[in-house]
């Protein structure tokens, strides 16, 4: 398998809220391995996670989430999803397969993979807080492309990029792809 340099990652959730009573919960994982030029080396994987409770999760959501994953239909897939132990060894196993044999059982520090995505703190949180087995193959360096098109609009005075926003992982991954791309071809990244 070819080693990836990142991996574009999106996660659907029932919100955002990662801690307390109400903390929200960890629904759908979808990743593809990029390379330096960000074009998928592979097929990526896109991993359901079946909730304990999946009314309950469903009732935890705010009407905006309900809404969304009604859309993209996720909510109607809960039910063939995985556990999460059983979603944390198919993603652990798919990144297994991107890393480099000599990163293997490294500090996190020296890890080379490193997730990419937009908003992409979030997506980390939420796999740390309830897949921690799968942080072993993963730098904590993340590239976040959405602090990067903030920096683009704020001191280059770019527009925003247009995104179709359907709230599908695959989809919102591509369209960080192109967003990526299209903020390296507008010379952000030039010294």
């Amino acid at each position: 398998m070819t080693h990836a340099a990142f991996i574009a990652t999106d996660v659907e959730t029932t919100g955002v809220r990662m801690w307390g009573p109400n903390a929200d919960k960890l629904l759908q994982v979808c990743m593809i391995a990029v390379d330096e030029d960000l074009n998928p080396v592979d097929d990526g994987i896109n991993v359901i996670i079946k909730p304990f409770d999946i009314d309950g999760a469903y009732h935890l959501a705010v009407p905006f989430v309900q809404e969304m994953h009604t859309a993209t239909g996720l909510w109607a897939q809960l039910e063939q999803g995985y556990t999460m132990p059983q979603a944390a060894r198919v993603i652990g196993k798919y990144l297994d397969g991107h890393t480099n044999e000599e990163t293997k059982g490294l500090p996190q520090y020296q890890r080379e993979l490193k997730m990419l995505g937009s908003s992409v703190k979030m997506d980390y949180n939420f796999i740390e807080k309830f897949m921690p087995s799968v942080m072993q193959h993963l730098s904590y360096q993340v590239i976040d492309v959405s602090s990067i098109a903030i920096l683009s609009r704020k001191w280059m005075g770019l527009p925003r990029f247009k995104k179709m926003s359907t709230h599908a992982p695959e989809d919102d991954i591509n369209e960080t792809l192109m967003e990526l791309r299209w903020l390296r071809e507008q010379g952000v990244f030039r010294l």
